[in-house]
């Protein structure tokens, strides 16, 4: 196979383009992905701790004598959001999206490199073959980003062109 000629190229660095856009918003996306998750994985982690201890220690030292009620109600607002955190599994959700976001920057820098080494590699056919198979099975393994924060992650990448493709 001979290299591509002049409409091919173009038409090769379009997709290549579209490909990295894509694989790019991936990346940031499942990266605020997993930021946000930690996020809330810890609003919902210390408060149980900080109630726990206060109901403890309230207890311990009799402060609520006449009104242990206050002392269960706290207690039970300690174990609900423990409960909330655990049922929602946020440390997992954030490790998963923190590995889709390596595995997104994988496939985007192996597109930068195509950008980068010429779009009239006679190979070129089979390598991006390659890139959509890594692609495909990065998405498929991927847990969906929440739809504000894919929303506004395409919004920024709309019109991105990195260096290697200019």
């Amino acid at each position: 196979m001979t290299g591509p000629a002049s409409g091919d190229e173009e038409a090769a660095r379009a997709l290549v383009l579209a490909w990295y856009r894509r694989a790019r918003t991936a990346q940031e996306a499942h990266a605020r992905a997993a930021a946000r998750a930690r996020t809330t994985f810890l609003l919902l982690g210390i408060p149980p701790v900080v109630l726990g201890l206060v109901a403890g220690s309230a207890l311990a030292a009799d402060a609520f004598a006449g009104h242990r009620w206050v002392i269960a109600l706290v207690s039970l607002l300690a174990a609900s959001l423990t409960a909330l955190q655990t049922f929602l599994r946020l440390d997992d959700r954030r490790l998963a999206h923190e590995t889709a976001s390596r595995r997104f920057g994988v496939v985007r820098r192996r597109l930068g490199e195509l950008g980068a080494l010429g779009l009239t590699d006679p190979d070129l056919r089979a390598r991006l073959d390659e890139v959509r198979e890594e692609y495909d099975q990065t998405s498929a393994g991927s847990p969906q980003v929440p739809p504000r924060i894919w929303a506004a992650q395409k919004a920024a990448d709309a019109t991105y062109v990195p260096p290697e493709l200019v």
